[in-house]
């Protein structure tokens, strides 16, 4: 089906944590990576710091990043890559009900999957090996051969604005799925946002749908009527 509107291709755009995952990838993947639950422990306070309001998203996710980059410490990029793959093996059982037959929706309508996470892009990347997904943005790391140093930060709601607005100088944006306020950059850009849950505050037009899948299949029509529409 072809959903192009004056040569842009069209595209879905997809949070990751809280969206099509349930939770954070972060805190188990720091424990695989360095041997222990200390930096996990570290995370879940600074979570649970921004949940009561006492720091921003912002700071969370610069938080996180710290500690991420400590427990990379002792790796090298290959050997990242091998524990990504055996993470994913066990994580992929945290995916939302609905998240995989979404996927494969949004990929058989044509509307290339997109996703902008701050989701390590490690284990990302890994998930897009076997799930259909047209790209992935996540936290991003760099190694000069001694060691490892922060990267584009994708928790950041200005880093996620950037990407859509780059995204959509070539990208009609259909639909958008986001579960909190780091997403409204993703939900603003949609036709058609689509809210998981009940965090975020996003734009009037918004399809809600509950965490456990309830709605998926009036998200469905709605989906098919956006596509057949004229524009």
């Amino acid at each position: 089906m072809d959903v192009s509107v004056r040569g842009k291709v069209p595209i879905a755009l997809l949070d990751w944590d809280g969206t099509l995952r349930d939770g954070w990838t972060l805190p188990g993947w720091l424990d695989v990576l360095s041997g222990a639950t200390d930096l996990r422990r570290t995370f879940e306070a600074d979570a649970q710091e921004y949940a009561t309001g006492e720091i921003s998203h912002d700071a969370l996710v610069l938080q996180a990043q710290d500690l991420y980059l400590e427990a990379l410490r002792p790796h090298d990029p290959d050997s990242v890559r091998k524990i990504a793959t055996e993470f994913v093996a066990h994580d992929r059982g945290h995916l939302r009900p609905f998240a995989v037959h979404l996927l494969e929706q949004l990929h058989r309508l044509g509307l290339n999957p997109t996703v902008i996470s701050g989701a390590p892009l490690f284990v990302l990347r890994e998930y897009a090996t076997f799930l259909p997904l047209k790209d992935v943005w996540g936290l991003d790391v760099t190694y000069d051969g001694q060691k490892w140093e922060a990267g584009r930060n994708t928790g950041l709601s200005v880093v996620k604005a950037s990407i859509v607005r780059e995204l959509t100088e070539a990208h009609r944006v259909l639909v958008a799925f986001g579960d909190s306020q780091s997403d409204v950059p993703l939900l603003d850009a949609a036709e058609l946002p689509v809210v998981v849950g009940s965090k975020a505050d996003a734009p009037a037009r918004s399809f809600r749908m509950g965490t456990d899948g309830s709605d998926y299949e009036l998200l469905l029509p709605r989906l098919g009527n956006l596509l057949d529409a004229p524009h």
